[in-house]
């Protein structure tokens, strides 16, 4: 008979995510969380006037030229459900994030989706608006795109997250 041995070839290991140690998704947790105390000391998180002192987004103020209130608004939040779901989110959406994209790339990711949410808001609301919503919104939407754009490398991973993020 044929004494030739069939080659196989070696099995490939299972594709890994990326695993850059999350610094800044941390640093953005600490800093909203000393500032939700600090709003509280303050008078509360709750009240108009502690959160525009401290420099909520309000559309009359951002009028009148006040534009640094589009970035300081994403680090102040209204009541204890409001910074802990969206500290939660941070700590949970951030790790991976930053993981994936790295950690120059994480920051700009939030900090351009809560700069443009608090636009947003700016535009279509003029209200007062305070939260990190946008940038949790932003990414979502950067975590969406990751998975979207590897699934064939990813196939069920892929899927399994895409179906969490929706």
């Amino acid at each position: 008979m044929n004494d030739i041995p069939v080659m196989t070839p070696p099995a490939q290991p299972a594709p890994r995510l990326p695993l850059a140690r999350p610094r800044w998704m941390w640093i953005l947790l600490a800093g909203i969380i000393l500032i939700y105390i600090l709003e509280e000391l303050s008078g509360g998180s709750q009240n108009s006037r502690v959160l525009i002192r401290f420099g909520a987004n309000y559309g009359p103020l951002v009028s009148r030229g006040e534009y640094w209130r589009l970035f300081t608004a994403n680090f102040l939040h209204i009541g204890i459900a409001h910074i802990a779901f969206n500290g939660y989110a941070l700590y949970i959406l951030g790790q991976e994030t930053e993981a994936l994209y790295g950690s120059p790339r994480f920051l700009v990711i939030f900090l351009l989706t809560c700069i443009t949410g608090a636009i947003a808001s700016f535009a279509f609301t003029y209200g007062l608006s305070a939260g990190a919503s946008t940038g949790i919104v932003g990414l979502i939407g950067m975590q969406a795109a990751f998975f979207l754009r590897n699934r064939k490398v990813f196939g069920a991973l892929s899927r399994a997250r895409l179906n969490n993020l929706l």
